[in-house]
């Protein structure tokens, strides 16, 4: 991000809301927001509270734009460093107290990992709409979609239940609705369906994060019987109508789960 001009950082990004260098800005204080979890789980201190990530935030929201932008580079850099420093054993007995519960190192990456990719994604798809999530991070936050959609999704008097497909990787998911919230689990049998929803793993990701919008492009398929497909901007649109009938609205972000308020741009 650091060859953006002044100008370009200050541009909306795909929170509508946010600059570019406002979700810059939320990766830096992200990043040390989880250098402070990291240092909890190697010495055993108490866990962070909220007002520790508000000082952390109200330092960041004082930055000027530009150091924004350049600063969370090197906030994430001193992430990292501190990340790979760890010994073997520290890695093994990682655990730590989070807004989750209890969470071990795959679980911790797995977290971060998600806010990077998407928030990346809001930046990049602000220069180019074409831009779609990096299918490294897509393949290792899909194992934990499931936990996000039973936590961020609402109820229904309604049971439904919708077959998932992906590509990049492949994979297959049973989404359920109903009066005790949605799930979406691995899917083992060719269990009886409402529809079908078929698209790239990344695209998943993005609709459970709340970025598979109006005019976003998703390159998947949707079939509900009797079988209808469409492609475009046109699909865009079936799909997210469809998603808000069946699943009641699966649009929270990791960081609305920690308290951070977030525009999502619909």
């Amino acid at each position: 991000m650091s060859p953006l001009g002044a100008e370009e950082v200050e541009r909306p990004a795909y929170p509508s809301e946010w600059s570019i260098a406002q979700v810059l800005s939320h990766l830096g204080s992200g990043a040390e927001i989880f250098r402070l979890y990291l240092a909890s789980a190697r010495t055993g201190a108490p866990a962070p509270e909220f007002e520790d990530f508000s000082e952390i935030w109200d330092v960041w929201n004082s930055k000027e734009p530009q150091d924004q932008t350049t600063e969370a580079l090197a906030a994430d850099a001193a992430f990292l460093d501190q990340l790979t420093a760890m010994s073997a054993a520290e890695q093994a007995q990682f655990s730590v107290d989070m807004f989750n519960g209890q969470t071990d190192l795959p679980g911790f990456l797995r977290l971060r990992v998600g806010e990077l990719a998407v928030h990346t994604w809001d930046v990049l798809v602000a220069l180019d709409p074409s831009a779609t999530l990096a299918p490294d991070a897509s393949a290792l936050i899909l194992p934990g979609l499931g936990e996000l959609v039973a936590r961020a999704g609402e109820r229904s008097d309604d049971e439904v239940a919708v077959r998932v497909t992906t590509t990049d990787p492949a994979a297959t998911f049973e989404l359920t609705i109903g009066p005790d919230g949605p799930r979406l689990d691995e899917a083992h049998t060719d269990s009886a369906t409402e529809a079908t929803l078929s698209l790239p793993a990344e695209a998943l990701v993005r609709l459970v994060y709340g970025r598979l919008g109006w005019g976003v492009s998703s390159g998947g398929c949707l079939a509900v019987p009797p079988c209808r497909t469409s492609e475009g901007s046109a699909y865009d649109a079936a799909i997210y109508v469809t998603i808000l009938a069946l699943t009641g609205l699966i649009t929270f972000a990791i960081d609305q789960l920690i308290g951070i308020e977030s525009n999502l741009g619909y």
